[in-house]
């Protein structure tokens, strides 16, 4: 969470649609901004 508006450091959210059977035991990720530039 950035307090600062005005941060070069802009905060975004990944989202990704991912088909399951149940909701049950789903967890979130925390992607490091490094691992995204190498995947894409």
């Amino acid at each position: 969470h950035n307090e600062d508006e005005d941060s070069p450091n802009k905060l975004y959210t990944l989202v990704t649609c991912v088909p399951v059977t149940t909701f049950k035991n789903l967890q979130t990720v925390n992607v490091d901004e490094n691992y995204l530039l190498i995947v894409q």
